[in-house]
């Protein structure tokens, strides 16, 4: 039955269409840098903008990448985040690799999938000395940002149905590259990661950890101190119920690239876009900024990372914001407040949310004196005016006077009837000696 409900969630799988050798990686377009005399005033304007997010635009190659000092690198990691990304409409494939090498506990991860209307993949390096963290919304290794000095030259091919669709490559802590307004399944995405680590030694861990994880010889090899890993999909187990999550934010994702395309149509390239976008509507914008790794993806876990730098969080400077679109207004949800009527009878504060009933109208009028209610005479019991209509029935009327009395009375005092048989017996005695001696004897 699991397996049944399992499948019945439908996600397109991975053409059949071999990727080329994983050891041939193609020469990536080198990046460009974050200002140059050579770009256009629109790209410069446009990545002094996407600096603030911690990204630049590439135009030969059209896509986006993370700086090597961006705000991201001071946030760490842990698993944690990849759990966290789908509610920041992430829906990607992770593939962690943990190995230990040179005293140190090492984490290699590399990431593909679909980053809101972006589509994109991700190489990135962290280590720690540090012993698990332990606290009582997790416990496992947070990783710290590797340095300068540990950073490793990678590369990456990103294949969507058998065609190049990314590719880049360089000395890096975190390599990454998007690509706007392209909208991808996952298991349609091949990645082809080379990363070649300082050692040998450091190499040959890392190929026992891809092994580990039930990478086969076919999806992994080792040259030297080079590491080439296939990724088609990953090979740890999968919730059902998080696949059946992830399914419903890939149909928003790709509506949302829809209507992106759709309005930006008419530009010949995502810069003039771009460009346009930024001045027209800015709101759009950010939300387009934000489509990557925002600052809400990591505040969310502030307090992770206070557990781990207790000491040092009094002295962490936050990132500076970026471009933060307002709350959007629905306006086909608004709905009108409905009037509020004031009672306005003296010593009354009362506010009634809905009109009152025609016979509460006279509330709101703040001289109204209401007349005192009518005094009711209390209507006679039917069995009594039935008796005292047929004399001649006063025996029967008396042997079911429990029953009667019990049908005639109110339903709130109803119950106790039975209970008051005698006193009530006693009074009718009384009346019926008084009225009709002869009948009731």
């Amino acid at each position: 039955m699991k397996t049944e409900l399992y499948d019945a969630i439908p996600e397109i799988e991975s053409p059949d269409t071999p990727s080329p050798d994983i050891d041939i990686i193609p020469e990536p377009v080198p990046d460009a840098p974050t200002t140059d005399g050579n770009l256009s005033a629109e790209h410069e304007a446009l990545n002094e903008v996407l600096k603030t997010a911690g990204f630049a635009y590439n135009a030969e190659g059209d896509y986006f990448y993370s700086l090597k000092d961006c705000w991201q690198r001071e946030c760490g990691y842990c698993r944690l985040y990849d759990d966290a990304c789908k509610n920041f409409n992430m829906v990607t494939d992770a593939e962690p690799f943990e190995f230990e090498f040179g005293g140190k506990r090492w984490l290699i991860e590399l990431w593909k999938g679909q980053y809101g209307i972006t589509t994109g993949c991700e190489i990135g390096i962290y280590n720690t000395d540090r012993p698990n963290l332990i606290t009582e919304a997790f416990t496992g290794p947070f990783y710290d940002c590797v340095t300068d000095a540990e950073m490793m030259p990678m590369s990456f091919t990103l294949y969507k149905k058998g065609k190049v669709l990314l590719e880049r490559s360089g000395t890096a802590w975190w390599l990454t590259a998007f690509r706007l307004g392209e909208f991808s399944h996952r298991r349609s995405l091949v990645m082809d990661a080379s990363i070649t680590l300082p050692s040998v030694e450091m190499a040959e861990a890392l190929a026992a950890a891809v092994a580990g994880g039930g990478y086969t010889e076919d999806e992994y090899s080792r040259d030297g101190s080079t590491v080439n890993i296939h990724f088609t999909k990953p090979h740890g187990d999968r919730n059902i119920l998080e696949r059946a999550h992830e399914f419903a934010i890939q149909k928003l994702n790709e509506v949302n690239t829809s209507l992106y395309r759709t309005a930006t149509s008419g530009f010949p390239s995502t810069l003039a876009a771009l460009s346009f976008v930024q001045s027209t509507a800015p709101t759009l914008f950010a939300f387009m900024v934000n489509s990557l790794y925002a600052h809400a993806v990591f505040d969310a876990f502030s307090w992770l990372k206070a557990a781990a730098f207790p000491s040092a969080v009094a002295g962490v400077v936050a990132a500076p914001p970026i471009i933060a679109p307002p709350t959007p207004i629905r306006y086909f949800d608004a709905k009108p407040e409905p009037p509020r009527y004031f009672d306005a009878r003296p010593d009354s504060t009362r506010y009634f949310d809905a009109k009152p009933e025609p016979q509460r109208r006279r509330v709101l009028y703040a001289n109204w004196n209401p007349a005192p209610a009518p005094v009711r005479e209390p209507k006679p019991l039917p069995f009594l005016t039935e008796f005292i209509a047929n004399p001649a029935d006063a025996p029967r009327v008396a042997r079911s006077l429990p029953t009667r009395v019990a049908r005639s009375l109110p339903t709130r005092v109803a119950a106790p009837a039975t209970s008051r048989f005698a006193e009530l017996s006693a009074i009718l005695d009384n009346y019926l000696a008084l009225r009709c001696p002869g009948s009731y004897l």
